[in-house]
């Protein structure tokens, strides 16, 4: 009597042990795939990214669900098996039961590992887009544009930032097919020492900042001169006549397009890199 009193008690514990950490890892299980549906529905940065991202997000949540649904079946075979063959169930068969599920939460949870490295990226991928859209739209009226002269030095000048929605409300419409591309538009004289430069190298960066924040958005690649008449009058603002007398069609009127290749996003201490096709 002793002995099967003693058994019953080992049997106990270490069906408590396992409960316990089955059940802790199911709650982190379910805490990270809460966290994922969220960003998966609301977050602005994995409505940016590509479908292919947005489907390894959905097959993740499925992961995790299916990690939970075993853990729980798990569960309820062992407690079965304890509380209704508890005769025929040995500690020995416990002891190989424990190994084995020992072996796959391992297993299981480097898995976990892994996904949370790449969900971690996202996050600071979906945080990148935010401070981007956050500068774009709120920084003060200039940002700033660097080219390379004839000598391949930097020359840096301010430019107008016709993204900023409280100084340019009428392009909001038009920016807003561009939340993805993060295309930069400026406008310049076309006798302006920097388209010759363009001409010559258009290889730019462009830079946003909000120092009381320590925010700011490096944009880099190659900038074009739009011929495009639609676009150079949907940017047109009456107040440029003093740069332009001419109006939208003076010949002194530029427009310069970037379709940034790199982006690179700095917060406080962070950089966060980000690479487009």
């Amino acid at each position: 009597m002793l002995g099967w009193i003693k058994k019953r008690i080992r049997l106990e514990q270490m069906n408590s042990s396992l409960v316990s950490a089955f059940s802790k890892i199911r709650e982190d299980f379910s805490a990270q795939k809460k966290l994922l549906e969220e960003l998966y529905i609301n977050h602005h940065g994995f409505k940016q990214t590509t479908s292919l991202n947005h489907q390894r997000i959905a097959d993740w949540i499925r992961h995790f669900d299916n990690s939970i649904r075993r853990l729980d079946a798990d569960l309820k075979v062992l407690e079965k098996k304890i509380d209704e063959e508890f005769d025929a169930f040995s500690t020995a068969s416990l002891n190989l039961f424990k190994e084995a599920y020992e072996k796959n939460i391992k297993d299981v949870q480097a898995v976990k590992k892994e996904i949370l490295k790449e969900v971690e990226v996202f996050m600071n991928e979906n945080n990148a887009f935010s401070i981007i859209k956050e500068l774009f739209e709120n920084s003060e009226i200039c940002c700033y544009l660097t080219t390379l002269n004839y000598e391949s030095l930097p020359e840096t000048r301010a430019m107008l930032n016709l993204r900023n929605r409280s100084l340019y409300p009428n392009l909001i419409d038009f920016f807003k097919d561009h939340d993805d591309d993060f295309f930069i538009y400026f406008s310049t004289n076309t006798s302006s020492p920097k388209v010759e430069q363009i001409k010559n190298n258009p290889n730019v960066c462009v830079y946003f900042s909000n120092p009381d924040e320590y925010k700011g958005c490096m944009l880099s690649g190659k900038i074009n001169i739009v011929d495009d008449l639609n676009i150079k009058n949907s940017l047109w603002q009456d107040n440029w006549s003093i740069y332009y007398p001419g109006g939208k069609t003076d010949n002194d009127y530029t427009i310069l397009e970037l379709k940034p290749k790199l982006l690179k996003v700095y917060h406080q201490l962070g950089t966060f890199t980000i690479k487009k096709d």
